[in-house]
């Protein structure tokens, strides 16, 4: 006497066709997935380019009004060496006045004096000099300043998409790799499938 236990064709037919099916939905989860990530490597690759030339115009702005600080900075200091001269210079004539107006010769007295004030009067134009070109390098600073400031704030703006982006491709890796997870564990159907035969 035989005892046969013969699984049904169509039972074979259907768990072949559902792990095809599940082996589908891998593959096609995989690609999306893939495509996804690739994406947004390109996305990001593309910001950080755009964030690199961005900071070197930044970069290049900062150091034209590093020079205007700097050459204001020089000329702050020769200003106040002029002013430290034009007052020394002022109490010279000034004591040379008191002391000399009456033991020296009224043409000799002023002759001097002139001389003296003449001094003066160029050291004033010195100063006036250094005070103009402040003044401009100040009206420079500003406008250099303005210039600077819309290119840093697109470069912020840019690394706050970068971070929204790069948060984004995180979030997909996170839930779509779970989810190509769960689709490849059900990718284990157990078929037990046997074929007694006791003769």
């Amino acid at each position: 006497m035989a005892d046969n236990h013969i699984v049904p064709q169509n039972s074979i037919a259907s768990t072949v066709m559902a792990i095809a099916d599940i082996k589908e939905s891998l593959n096609s989860a995989t690609q999306e997935y893939a495509k996804d990530i690739k994406s947004f490597n390109i996305k990001i690759s593309t910001i950080k380019d755009d964030i690199l030339k961005q900071q070197s115009k930044c970069d290049e702005i900062q150091r034209e009004l590093d020079s205007i600080i700097k050459d204001m900075e020089y000329s702050k200091r020769l200003l106040q060496r002029l002013n430290d001269n034009f007052f020394k210079k002022a109490e010279m004539i000034d004591e040379f006045s008191v002391e000399f107006e009456h033991s020296l010769d009224a043409k000799e007295f002023d002759k001097i004096l002139q001389r003296k004030l003449k001094d003066l009067i160029h050291l004033t134009d010195e100063i006036e000099e250094v005070e103009q070109t402040l003044l401009e390098a100040e009206l420079d600073r500003l406008n250099t300043i303005s210039k600077l400031q819309p290119f840093q704030a697109q470069l912020e703006e840019l690394k706050r998409y970068l971070l929204k982006v790069e948060l984004e491709k995180e979030y997909i890796e996170s839930t779509k790799l779970h989810d190509i997870t769960k689709l490849h564990k059900q990718d284990k159907p157990i078929v037990d499938v046997e074929v007694d035969s006791d003769e």
